[in-house]
């Protein structure tokens, strides 16, 4: 098997992609092996609504619930946290951080927050519409999950096998075809050459639940994350029947080896990132 078959660029065509994928002005996004939500956090600062995760550890859904379903209380300016009393917070001492509030607390101030972020964004693009510089600064202090978490995503605390993709539809509420993007960064400690690799490891072929979902959904767009080892392992088998069994789905694929460190962060972290377009609707 050629390995390499699949390595390199994808061709989208028409530069407006966003146009082209699903049927409104929000992108969709349903969220598979969420873990802690890395993923899923870069595409909601993508302006990606998403709409489901699945992720069966306990601990990692706690971590999606702090940062996803209240995550229109964090990145304030400061002044715009609240007490128990409803009174805001003030000082610069709180911008960035979380501070846990009833229920029904959160629900009374939600519609003044969403209310500013999207009159906050509305600042942003006449400025830009104007040519004005904005500085990284500015476009940091507006809180982005008032735009991207609304509704909230669904958390399906359970074994991927055991999901079936009518559930995680209906948890979306999208229909077969409606799903712009399907992510996944499938678990990879039997790829990964900082442990023990197992060519036949039980975890290495959780991928093809992310394919069967894939396959029934739908989607636009998939896009698949993974450390490097997957290449090398079984001498390029297992990346190329990878790539394969989602171009059997009616996809076109490609892969490719991206280090972090070129897009910003402080750090060099290779990952293999596979994407893919459903060609019925992309060519």
């Amino acid at each position: 098997m050629d390995k390499e078959k699949y390595l390199g660029k994808l061709d989208l065509g028409s530069p407006d992609v966003k146009q082209r994928l699903g049927k409104g002005p929000t992108l969709t996004h349903i969220s598979l092996f969420s873990g802690c939500g890395g993923l899923d956090l870069g595409f909601a600062h993508a302006g990606i609504q998403t709409r489901v995760m699945i992720e069966r550890d306990k601990s990692c859904c706690e971590t999606l619930r702090h940062n996803f379903l209240w995550k229109y209380l964090k990145g304030r300016r400061h002044g715009h946290y609240v007490n128990k009393d409803g009174s805001p917070l003030k000082g610069p001492a709180y911008t960035g951080k979380v501070k846990w509030i009833e229920d029904e607390l959160v629900w009374k101030n939600k519609r003044e927050f969403l209310k500013e972020g999207r009159d906050y964004k509305k600042k942003i693009k006449k400025m830009k519409k104007e040519g004005k510089e904005i500085s990284y600064q500015l476009q940091m202090a507006s809180p982005p999950a008032l735009w991207y978490y609304e509704p909230e995503p669904v958390i399906l605390e359970r074994d991927i096998c055991e999901v079936s993709t009518k559930e995680i539809l209906e948890a979306g509420k999208l229909q077969v075809g409606e799903c712009s993007i399907v992510s996944g960064g499938f678990p990879c400690q039997g790829f990964s050459l900082a442990g023990k690799r197992v060519r036949d490891d039980p975890r290495n072929f959780l991928y093809r639940e992310f394919v069967r979902i894939v396959d029934e959904a739908k989607p636009a767009m998939i896009m698949g994350e993974n450390v490097p080892g997957i290449v090398s392992m079984g001498k390029g088998e297992v990346i190329q029947q990878i790539c394969e069994d989602f171009a059997n789905c009616g996809y076109d694929i490609a892969w490719d080896i991206l280090d972090a460190a070129n897009y910003g962060v402080p750090q060099h972290r290779e990952r293999v990132i596979l994407i893919g377009k459903r060609i019925d609707m992309m060519s």
